[in-house]
This record gives structure tokens, C-alpha cells and sequence, in this order.
């Protein structure tokens, strides 16, 4: 697969380039440049002042190109310091690069379908060894297809609000559902009760969910259908549907995290549904694999209700699943970021607190290893083990936390009593500056870089200490992390 650039440094040599422009300012050096230009007859001329104005304008020009559609909508970016990948605050993972650049080029031709679908197919059946794939518009819509007129059981304890997929229950709410268990749990006792009931096995299915809420263990990468339902997990002709909320592309990842693999149904199971803007790094989306005349069946009823996904949105998601197999920490995606090993995050972080240590806002940045949830229930079975920056404020928390958010708004209001304001330079903050969200803990603020690209730890400082970050700092940092630190773990 070809990689398509994505980053600022990939497309030309800003560190050296800067570096060149500093030594150029140096006094000796501008001075013997006016000699050499009034020699020639052109003593008005400031061609250092020229070149530096024309490099910012390009710069700003490149940097425009590389953060996609940030300046022409106006909205200013967050930048994720949280350490987690799903929050209340950030409930949207950002999709893979591969699949913005496929989504774009795909949205502006037109698409035949039937090629679409042909080429698509072939990719899916060698990416995710099915070769019953199902694709639609959203996790609700595959659900319904799924179930149909059947009645439904589903565990109670998973009938709730899933940060970035939405409310299980309100998903449901058209469909007839039986409640299994309790809201605190699930047990196969409870599964085998509503199993006997008199209802014809041919009229009902069983939704299991993951993650899943039922047993208070750490999630594992198989389910078992006999442990789950009981002893007889499956009727004959009652099937078992899966929503793998959790569904990765990723081996490695699936190992580590216990995450589902995406194509892998439980034994006994007839079909998984999986979100493709999740941990596929997707569009908006669903795909479905099964056996083949469940999968047929949500096909045609897809096809028939127009909610079968197809066109850029269905290209863009295959993007996004072939990239995020490869397994590359450096790839510039939020769910790639979860390859990153702690070390190299310890070492970011160290750099960082060094710079911070000097800032007048703060007494002290001390590096501290964290182990942070994925996000909030039931995300928080799955654990995430960083080197984050805790920040001691050296007066107002508060104020800090407002600076981190709201620099804009905040800027030049900074500052304690004896070191006066902190002033932003001119044209330095704008509407695009970016916000920074970060942990509050009563009265620290940890800052965890999980989940920031290398080449923008140099805003976090800039925003805490700016008098004490030299462009060569950045160009130096950038490069670093940029050239192979970021090896999956």
C-alpha cells in the first residue's frame, strides 16, 4: 500500500530549513549580507526579513494541506492528552488518514456499484478471511437486518449508552426484546431460564454484546458460547448474533488488549456486526460477517431499505481496515497510537517536563507512569500503561486548566503577581488555535502524550512555557519521534 504523506515533516525539511533561517539572523552574518547587496547597487532591500515572511506564508500554506480541513471551516482542533481513546469529551475516534484520503478522492468521481462491490468484495474476503460480508450505514440498521421480526434476548447489564457507538437500548427500542439478567449482571442460569421459554425457536435470537458487562472480567479475545449461554448455549435454529463494538483489523492489538478480531465469530455463532469508525478507524458504518445465508439475507433487505453502505463511505472504509492490519504506531492514527510502547512515551515525556520545569506557571512537571482505561464503561476493561506528565500549578489550577482549553480566551490573563501576565504575540493565537484536554486531579493536571503526535508536543509547551521553546527545539523533537521512535510494541 502506498503511503500517502500526512505529516508536515514528510513533506519537506522543516528543521533544517528553520535552522538555516536562524544562523542567517545572526548579526555578523546580515551584516556582510547589506554590504554584498549594496555593492550591487540595492541598498534598500531586506531579503532576510523577505525570505522569512515568504517561508512563514508557506509554511502556513503546507501546514493547511497536511491538517486537512481545519482553516476552512474555522473549527480549531483538540488535542487528546487524556491518555484515553474514547472520552465523554472526545466521544469521536478520528478516522485513519488512508480513509480521509480515500473518502476525498472517491467523493469527488463518480462510482459504479457493481464495481464497488466486485472489487471490495475480493479485498474483504483476503483482509478479513470471510467471504460473507455484509456492509451497512450504521450499527442500528445491521442490527435491525439482523434480527428482523424475531424477538430478541439480550443481556439487561448490556443495554446502555457504548461511548462512541450510542445507546444499545434506544438501538432496540422498535424491536421485541426479552431482558436477560439483571442491570449488574448476566449469569448462563439466567441465559437457560429465558432460553425454555414457550416461544418457537425460529421466532427469536440471541444478541451478545462486546465489550460485555455480564461477568466483571477482564475482556478476552474469544468468547465461549457454552460458558456465556450455559451448557447449551444455542438451540437448533435459534441463532447467535455478535456486536463486536471492539472489533480491530489489528492481530497484534487483538492479542494484547483482548479485543475482538474483526472476521472471527465465536463457534456457534450465525453472524458479528462491527462499527467500522471505531477501532477500524472508519467512516461512519457497519460491516456484518456470518454464514452465508444470514449474511445474503441482511444483503438483500439492505439493498431493498437503502441501507447498504456503498460508494466513498464503503471504499473508505476498506481503506481504513487495510491500514490499520498493518500494525504501524507511526501511521499518524489515533488507534495506531495504541502500538506506541511505553518507553517511547516515557522519553517524549521527559523531554517535555524538562522544558516545562522552567515555566513561571508551574512549581513543578514531574514524569510519572500511569495506567490509564481505554475509556469510560464498558471501556474500562481494557487498560492502557503510559508515562504522563503531572503539572503543579504554581498558583491557580484553575486558571491553568482554562489556559489549556481556551487559550484565546485566556492568554495574556495568565500569570501570578510577581511575574505579571504571560503576552501572546501578535497573530500567535487565533480561532485555530488548538485546545488541550488534559486530566484534572484536584489540584494537578496530568498530561498524557499517548495520543498526541510527536510533531505537535511542541504546542503543549508553547502553551505553558512559550518564552522557553526555541524553534530548533521543535524542528529537533519533531524529527526524532518522526523517524522510527514510534515502533510498535
Amino acid at each position: 500500500m502506498v503511503k500517502i504523506p500526512n505529516r508536515l515533516e514528510d513533506l519537506y525539511p522543516a528543521g533544517a530549513i528553520e535552522r538555516v533561517l536562524q544562523t542567517l539572523q545572526q548579526p555578523e552574518i546580515t551584516g556582510k549580507v547589506r554590504e554584498a547587496l549594496e555593492r550591487v547597487g540595492m541598498p534598500d532591500v531586506n531579503p532576510l526579513e523577505q525570505v522569512q515572511q515568504a517561508w512563514q506564508h508557506a509554511r502556513n500554506w503546507l501546514d493547511s494541506l497536511t491538517r486537512g480541513a481545519t482553516f476552512s471551516t474555522g473549527q480549531a482542533p483538540t488535542l487528546n492528552a487524556t491518555g484515553q481513546l474514547l472520552t465523554d469529551s472526545l466521544p469521536r475516534i478520528p478516522p485513519h488518514p488512508a480513509a480521509a484520503q480515500a473518502l476525498a478522492r472517491a467523493a469527488l468521481e463518480y462510482q459504479h456499484v457493481g464495481a464497488i462491490a466486485a472489487h471490495v468484495d475480493q479485498l474483504a474476503a483476503s483482509m478479513m478471511d470471510a467471504s460473507h460480508v455484509s456492509w451497512q450505514v450504521s450499527i442500528a440498521e445491521a442490527l435491525h437486518t439482523l434480527v428482523g421480526s424475531r424477538q430478541v434476548l439480550v443481556a439487561k447489564a448490556d443495554l446502555v449508552r457504548i461511548p462512541g457507538l450510542g445507546d444499545l437500548g434506544a438501538m432496540l427500542e422498535p424491536l421485541e426484546r426479552v431482558e436477560v439478567g439483571a442491570a449488574n449482571g448476566c449469569s448462563p442460569s439466567d441465559w437457560q431460564t429465558s432460553l425454555q421459554t414457550q416461544v418457537p425457536d425460529s421466532g427469536r435470537c440471541v444478541l451478545l454484546v462486546r465489550p460485555d458487562r455480564q461477568s466483571g472480567q477482564p475482556p478476552k479475545p474469544e468468547i465461549d458460547l457454552s460458558q456465556v449461554l450455559g451448557g447449551q448455549p444455542w438451540r437448533s435454529g435459534v441463532p447467535v448474533f455478535v456486536l463486536q463494538a471492539d472489533a480491530t483489523a489489528s492481530p497484534t492489538l487483538a492479542t494484547q488488549f483482548g479485543f475482538s478480531k474483526l472476521g472471527q465469530l465465536p463457534s456457534g455463532a450465525q453472524a458479528a456486526v462491527a462499527p467500522l469508525h471505531l477501532l477500524l478507524a472508519g467512516p461512519p458504518g457497519a460491516v456484518i460477517v456470518g454464514d452465508e445465508a444470514t449474511v445474503s439475507t441482511a444483503r438483500r433487505q439492505a439493498q431493498q431499505r437503502g441501507t447498504d453502505l456503498n460508494g466513498p463511505e464503503l471504499l473508505a472504509g476498506l481503506a481504513a481496515i487495510q491500514a490499520t492490519s498493518q500494525d504501524d504506531a507511526g501511521d499518524g492514527s489515533a488507534v495506531g497510537r495504541l502500538h506506541t510502547t511505553p518507553e517511547n512515551l516515557q522519553n517524549r515525556a521527559e523531554r517535555m517536563a524538562i522544558q516545562l520545569s522552567g515555566s513561571p506557571l508551574l512549581t513543578k512537571a514531574e514524569v510519572l507512569l500511569r495506567k490509564t482505561p481505554l475509556g469510560s464503561d464498558p471501556w474500562d476493561g481494557f487498560e492502557l500503561e503510559s508515562w504522563a506528565i503531572r503539572l503543579t500549578p504554581r498558583d491557580d489550577a484553575d486558571s491553568i486548566w482554562a489556559l489549556l482549553l481556551n487559550p484565546v480566551a485566556e492568554h495574556g490573563q495568565i500569570g501570578s503577581a510577581d511575574q505579571g501576565p504571560i503576552e501572546a504575540e501578535e497573530n500567535t493565537l487565533t480561532s485555530n488555535t488548538p485546545s488541550i484536554l488534559g486530566v484534572r486531579e484536584q489540584q494537578s493536571i496530568w498530561l498524557d502524550l499517548r495520543f498526541i503526535d510527536p510533531k505537535d508536543d511542541h504546542l503543549l509547551v508553547a502553551r505553558l512555557a512559550p518564552d522557553l521553546m526555541s524553534v530548533a527545539d521543535v524542528a529537533e523533537d519533531a524529527a526524532t519521534d518522526s523517524d522510527g521512535s514510534e515502533d510498535a510494541g
